[in-house]
């Protein structure tokens, strides 16, 4: 049976990447903009932290991979802070929709 509840994987996300922390997450799809039907899928948008010491967020990995939870019903897309920022500052269309 295909998992389909994206808070208890988000709850696996933390839990299994203990180095990392966790934002922000939030719907990016049709579901975010009331667009969803009754067989759509969840797109999830997930800003990160790999450390708390703002010394060192520049130092984390542009985005995390996160295939491996990913099913047929929920798709993520992660962040790091820093990479997200740059994405804002170039006015990128995916950074400005998960801010709208």
């Amino acid at each position: 049976m295909t998992e389909a509840n994206p808070k208890h994987i988000l709850e696996r996300i933390n839990e299994e990447h203990s180095t990392i922390e966790m934002i922000s997450a939030r719907d990016i799809g049709s579901r975010a903009w009331g667009l969803n039907g009754p067989h759509s899928d969840y797109d999830i948008g997930i800003i990160y932290t790999e450390s708390r010491n703002p010394n060192t967020i520049g130092t984390e990995q542009k985005t995390l991979k996160l295939g491996e939870y990913e099913t047929d019903l929920i798709e993520f897309k992660a962040w790091s802070l820093k990479k997200f920022g740059e994405m804002m500052n170039n006015s990128n269309s995916s950074a400005l929709l998960y801010a709208s």
